[in-house]
């Protein structure tokens, strides 16, 4: 997962993105893409970010960014990925697990 893209778009910044299936995947909507390994699209495209865009809303964009790629869903999921990986029943990451919740306060 390209986390530069989504760490701009949830600043709400216009992100210009080769049309690779990962980045497409990643920003939907919500980037400029440019035709991956064609250095003329990649200028072409260029031009067309730098001028304001009025229809760009990039509170919408942050707000989807922060819908579907909550940390700690992302975090939780990854924990669970490499448990499932390494056989563990229980999880080797229960005390990470009861550190965030204490620091969330949600524990």
């Amino acid at each position: 997962m390209p986390i530069s893209l989504l760490e701009a778009m949830s600043f709400g910044r216009r992100c210009l993105a080769s049309d690779i299936p990962e980045n497409a995947d990643l920003c939907g909507e919500h980037a400029t893409y440019f035709r991956h390994g064609s250095s003329d699209d990649l200028a072409e495209k260029l031009r067309e970010c730098i001028v304001p865009d009025p229809a760009f809303d990039s509170a919408a964009q942050t707000e989807w960014v922060r819908r579907h790629y909550d940390w700690d869903a992302v975090t939780e999921d990854t924990l669970a990925l490499y448990e499932k990986a390494m056989g563990e029943k229980r999880g080797p990451f229960a005390a990470l697990r009861q550190a965030r919740k204490r620091r969330s306060g949600s524990a």
